[in-house]
């Protein structure tokens, strides 16, 4: 997998590792790499499966004592630190 630092990471001076995660196998090793690293922070793309997920990515956040922040409200409905994204409840009534 190819790395890559978008520019608001670069101009904060922040190093990004992306883990990929495309199946619950993955999990395991992404989680296992992300504790290996000791990072200052994690940030959870938003996806399904990421979304199905979200309680045990929350779970090891909080385990971990990791600043987490979420790309959807329901993570912090489940005792996430914070979300930054989008309200997709509102945006559904706005196209009504």
């Amino acid at each position: 997998m190819k790395e890559t630092l978008p520019p608001g990471a670069r101009g904060l001076n922040l190093l990004l590792r992306p883990q990929e995660i495309r199946n619950v196998a993955d999990f395991e090793k992404a989680l296992a790499a992300i504790s290996k690293d000791l990072p200052d922070g994690f940030y959870a793309s938003p996806g399904a499966l990421m979304n199905t997920h979200r309680k045990r990515i929350v779970a090891f956040a909080s385990k971990s004592r990791l600043p987490a922040v979420y790309a959807r409200q329901e993570y912090v409905e489940d005792g996430g630190l914070m979300c930054y994204g989008a309200d997709t409840l509102n945006q559904y009534r706005r196209v009504v």
